[in-house]
């Protein structure tokens, strides 16, 4: 009986109007999306190549074999980013590292179109997130109390079929029914990447895809389920529809700002503007403290005191993110876009963990290069303008070599440890499930079909 209901549902709904709708949307929107990001990357990643090149071919000085080693690492186009769009969020502060940085990522004509920074990319978080959930919303709103209204509800169930059976059956056609645009769709994107980017993927990221894909399902389940709950809690099909836009509206568009804002008052901190007048007014602070005599202990206190302030800063911006995340959990729409976040390899915590591994990186060859430079003789050599000056040799790859390189502290992470970081949201997504599968189940036993 419960297939018989299964099959019914699933045949109402893939006939219907809203099927042919949602169909179409997936489509158009997730072929678009994936075309335009599959050129993207394809782009960058010759960009890459080049610019990689070059720089390891000019990479002959110290800052120049650094460059190359940060711009090896942070500039690598992610395979993923043909589906999930983003950046990585690295920043190694305003000092001589974050100089460095910048200098291995902006300087080299890294460039990114104000037009996809206003607007974004149609990519896979937002056909789940959005258009696939309302979908979801619009199939199931009046599931329970569009049948009642109709009279075929009490017809049912005055035929001895039993109200478990009645309401599994109906989840299970109708989920399948809001799912078949959605995988449709995604073997789409799959042809398209083959045909545009003509991407190898690994093995682990035919997994991060296929963790994607079942996640995407759960997520769109979850917004099912909200709309059968929802439709056995009310009895006219109308008040379905606007109970359950308004929670798909709170879920979907609103929680974001709710959280952010919340996260900013509750966790406190610093903004930008203050962290940035806080660290260009370090250097007058420490020399109107140790006064000009002393300048190599003013630049190595200033130093210091730089570093530890972007410490702080970026600790605290930590906290403001996980705070957020946390309240943000109860969405399935916010937890399945920070899964897709960290599987593409874009999320907070493995910025961190490259941040951390390039200063150690960046701290050996700077100590290196003192090393080097200590055992150097000072040269007598004519400026540009004219007279000589005492000046160290410039560092070249005959007379410099450094031993670091950046593969001894460069790890890249993996699918484990990147779904270890969304855990919490995994978990999320399949507790809502059971829990609005659990509370539509419930109200459909107490449900008056009268």
């Amino acid at each position: 009986m419960i297939w018989t209901i299964a099959k019914k549902e699933f045949l109402e709904n893939v006939l219907s109007r809203k099927f042919l709708l949602a169909f179409i949307l997936a489509i158009v929107i997730m072929g678009t999306g994936v075309y335009c990001m599959s050129s993207a990357y394809k782009e960058k990643k010759a960009w890459y190549d080049a610019q990689l090149a070059e720089l390891e071919e000019n990479a002959t000085g110290y800052q120049a074999i650094a460059q190359a080693g940060l711009f090896r690492v942070l500039q690598k186009p992610e395979p993923l980013t043909t589906l999930i769009s983003g950046q990585k969020t690295v920043e190694l502060g305003l000092g001589q590292v974050g100089t460095m940085l910048r200098g291995a990522v902006t300087e080299t004509g890294s460039y990114t179109s104000p037009l996809l920074e206003r607007f974004g990319m149609l990519d896979l978080t937002f056909i789940v997130g959005f258009l696939m959930s309302l979908m979801a919303i619009i199939f199931s709103y009046n599931s329970i109390s569009g049948e009642k209204e109709s009279g075929t509800l009490k017809l049912t169930l005055t035929n001895s079929v039993p109200r478990d059976h009645v309401l599994l059956g109906k989840y299970i056609g109708g989920v399948a029914s809001v799912l078949l645009p959605f995988l449709l769709s995604m073997l789409l994107a799959f042809g398209l990447i083959a045909l545009v980017a003509r991407l190898p993927f690994s093995s682990s990221d035919y997994l991060a895809i296929g963790t994607l894909v079942l996640i995407g399902c759960a997520t769109i389940s979850a917004f099912y389920l909200i709309g059968m709950l929802v439709s056995c809690l009310t009895k006219r099909s109308a008040v379905s529809l606007l109970t359950c836009l308004f929670i798909w509206i709170f879920l979907v568009q609103g929680i974001g700002n709710i959280v952010s804002l919340t996260a900013t008052v509750t966790a406190g901190g610093m903004t930008y503007e203050e962290y940035r007048d806080k660290y260009m007014s370090i250097q007058q602070e420490v020399i109107r403290e140790y006064g000009w005599e002393n300048m190599q202990q003013v630049m190595r206190v200033v130093q210091q005191r730089q570093e530890a302030l972007t410490a702080e800063f970026r600790r605290q911006q930590e906290a403001q993110l996980n705070t957020a995340l946390k309240m943000a959990i109860i969405s399935p729409a916010e937890s399945y876009r920070n899964i897709a976040q960290a599987l593409a390899g874009l999320s907070w915590t493995e910025g961190e963990s490259i941040q951390e591994q390039c200063s150690d990186y960046l701290a050996a060859l700077s100590k290196e290069y003192s090393e080097w430079r200590s055992t150097q003789q000072i040269e007598n050599r004519q400026r540009p303008g004219g007279g000589y000056g005492y000046q160290f040799p410039i560092p070249t790859s005959e007379n410099f070599s450094p031993k670091s390189r950046l593969e001894e502290y460069y790890q890249p992470w993996g699918i484990s440890e990147r779904v270890g970081v969304v855990t919490s949201d995994l978990v999320a997504i399949l507790l809502i499930n059971i829990l609005l599968f659990v509370g539509a189940y419930v109200a459909f036993l107490r449900y008056d079909v009268r």
